[in-house]
């Protein structure tokens, strides 16, 4: 699921933001789109009109403490039922000033949606958006709608594009790749738990600058600059010498679709084969 939180401090219009929403569900036929199963297999389809409404804080309520905002967070993300859009679910939570650095009054803007309608781009569409009709003005028309898109994929010239793309994939994969063997610091449970950390470490300036500039005389980008030395650091431990790395794209492909909410995404599976004895310049050079 896809999971925003709002903040922000002064008067609220609970009306003027449900107002604003709803106006996002008319704009966007990906957020008044359900799915379901039609004979076996999974369909979609989009209800012309649809609503949704906002919870609001009930009148007396004590503004939310750090531990009240914690339970209702973990109350408020849940599973929705696709077969009854909009897929979209909102909460408006008065908060403690104290945790809004002394502004009162403070407020939390819940937002949850399902993966299946939006991705990171949809996000922040959305989010500028809201932004732009809570404060009362107008948007120009939505060039093409999520549906435009599949019709896209699947008739005429982008079938065929689509087709030539899978051919590709097909010959990159035609000998799968061995699995690889790196060997884990310790032993991982039968059933994923999603527990992890994220490490965060600042990259020296003068670093940065390096990369940027080997990455512009190879002509490429620093991304895949940076995926040659993953690629490089994979090889180093494991000796493999034909690796996959899943790496995330946008998935749109064309500028009428930057303002479109959907699910676009998708994961590349990239394949290098990193060799003993290769220069870092010549594996950039193949990636």
């Amino acid at each position: 699921q896809v999971k925003i939180v709002l903040s922000g401090s002064g008067r609220v219009d609970p009306d003027r933001l449900e107002a604003a929403f709803n106006s996002l569900v008319a704009r966007h036929a990906a957020l008044r789109t359900g799915f379901k199963l039609v004979d076996g297999a999974p369909a979609q389809f989009v209800l012309p009109t649809a609503s949704v409404s906002l919870g609001r804080p009930r009148a007396g309520q004590a503004p939310a403490d750090a531990a009240a905002v914690d339970r209702r967070l973990k109350a408020f993300i849940r599973p929705f039922d696709l077969a009854a859009p909009p897929l979209l679910r909102l909460e408006l939570l008065a908060i403690d000033p104290a945790l809004a650095q002394g502004q009162a009054p403070a407020h939390l803007l819940l937002v949850d949606m399902p993966h299946i309608v939006s991705d990171g781009v949809s996000v922040w569409v959305l989010i500028e958006e809201f932004s732009r009709l809570y404060a009362g003005r107008e948007l120009p028309p939505v060039a093409r709608q999520y549906p435009d898109y599949a019709l896209w994929q699947r008739e005429g010239a982008g079938a065929r594009v689509i087709a030539a793309q899978r051919g590709y994939w097909l010959e990159q994969f035609r000998d799968p790749p061995p699995p690889l063997d790196f060997a884990p610091d310790f032993p991982r449970p039968r059933v994923m738990d999603f527990a992890g950390a994220g490490v965060h470490r600042p990259v020296p300036a003068d670093l940065a600058a390096g990369v940027r500039a080997l990455a512009r005389a190879e002509g490429a980008t620093p991304y895949m600059l940076l995926l040659a030395a993953y690629f490089a650091l994979l090889h180093r431990h494991t000796g493999q010498e034909d690796l996959v790395i899943g790496s995330p794209t946008a998935g749109r492909s064309h500028a009428d679709l930057q303002e479109t909410v959907g699910m676009f995404v998708n994961m590349l599976a990239l394949r290098g084969r990193p060799r003993s004895g290769m220069s870092f310049r010549e594996l950039l050079r193949q990636v």
